[in-house]
């Protein structure tokens, strides 16, 4: 009896050693963990942000088509431009150009910020006069939809290597790109004879460049131009009243616009770099 005694206390010590082992891995690996992610918060992957913008558009036209009875004979050719204020946010994100791969691959790439988003304008509203020897007199209002990508490149290595470093331009960058989307035009026109209207849904793209200063941390001001390509709304020109209408041809309009944008940018979510990406001293 006291043998077996001796043999079930053992089995029990041995069982409770292997319990209290179990329980002191768990609680080091929970340590570690909560430790390892104590690493994370000075490293991110990338930023969501909005931007405001304003701007100076001037709109231009280059009108086409012909009107007349029994068959069109006048060609509505001619051109004009007008200004107006347009304006318009983007939602967005923006990550470092050397963050888009992996770090344990440890291939030297810039740190240029590339960012994509998306962006609506409105406010585009031109009157225009084409043809001066039939003029038309063409109410114009335009609004865009269109994903855009965009790169920012530092400007204090270039300013260095020819200045030597001026720390105020430190925070400087030129950004450039491009964006394609949905156009929309309402476009109303008339010779005091014929007239015609239609709002058109078009295919709208854009390019820009302009210089990015990063006034603080999560906030960059931004000046530049872009030029925007609206589209080519046509419509059918008529005759008379409604219901007694007749057709006298048609008008067409290239229109583009010439920008001089000013935003703010604001970085409202830093974006959690995925650590199994990284190297551990890029997480310190």
């Amino acid at each position: 009896m006291p043998a077996r005694r001796v043999q079930l206390t053992g089995k029990q010590s041995v069982s409770e050693g292997w319990w209290t082992m179990g329980i002191r891995q768990a609680f080091y690996s929970l340590i570690a963990g909560i430790a390892a992610l104590g690493l994370a918060p000075g490293a991110r992957a990338g930023d969501l942000y909005l931007t405001g913008n304003l701007a100076i558009s001037t709109g231009t036209g280059d009108s086409g088509g012909s009107s007349g009875l029994p068959d069109p004979f006048f060609q509505n050719t001619g051109s004009d431009s007008d200004s107006a204020p347009a304006y318009g946010g983007a939602l967005g994100i923006g990550f470092k150009l050397n963050e888009a791969i992996p770090k344990t691959w440890d291939v030297p790439i810039p740190a240029w910020t590339v960012r994509f988003e998306f962006e609506g304008m409105t406010g585009r509203t031109y009157d225009l006069r084409t043809d001066p020897d039939n003029s038309f007199f063409t109410e114009v209002s335009a609004w865009t939809f269109m994903p855009n990508l965009w790169l920012d490149i530092p400007l204090s290595p270039v300013i260095g290597w020819a200045f030597g470093r001026i720390p105020i331009l430190d925070p400087l960058s030129l950004y450039t790109g491009a964006g394609l989307g949905l156009s929309t035009v309402d476009l109303d026109t008339t010779d005091n004879v014929s007239h015609g209207g239609k709002e058109q849904f078009l295919f709208g793209w854009q390019a820009g460049i302009g210089l990015a200063y990063e006034l603080a941390e999560r906030v960059t001001l931004m000046a530049g131009y872009r030029y925007i390509d609206l589209g080519k709304p046509d419509v059918t020109l008529k005759v008379g009243q409604p219901p007694d209408t007749e057709p006298f041809g048609n008008y067409s309009l290239a229109l583009a616009a010439h920008e001089f944008n000013f935003g703010v940018r604001v970085n409202f979510y830093e974006i959690p770099y995925p650590e199994k990406w990284a190297l551990r001293r890029d997480l310190r």
